[in-house]
């Protein structure tokens, strides 16, 4: 049995170790969650999207040539009133800006 307390904000990345032992180690998997995926037809759309999505304080992954966004009920109606196309499915949503931090400590 395996038991984490993180501090608050803490995030953790697919391919992080936590943890080697003698014959044994912990490392970080992701796993796939509901997603609503865009293959833009152009930069500017993927620019406009992405503009449109954190204008409404929303989160957003890249996969490849897919930017991804949570499959949600608002995101749904946004990307149909931008007339992009796209797909419900399943993939790791690694959020941009929520990867592995490094914190510094200067003494």
């Amino acid at each position: 049995m395996l038991a984490l307390a993180l501090p608050t904000g803490s995030v953790l990345t697919p391919g992080e170790i936590l943890y080697v032992a003698a014959e044994w180690y912990v490392m970080i998997e992701a796993a796939p969650e509901a997603v609503l995926a865009v293959m833009p037809r152009s930069r500017e759309e993927g620019l406009r999207l992405a503009f449109e999505v954190g204008n409404r304080h929303f989160s957003l992954a890249l996969d490849g040539e897919r930017v991804l966004v949570a499959d949600d009920p608002a995101m749904e109606q946004l990307l149909t009133r931008l007339g992009v196309t796209f797909e419900r499915t399943q993939a790791v949503f690694m959020p941009i800006g929520m990867s592995h931090r490094h914190e510094r400590h200067d003494h």
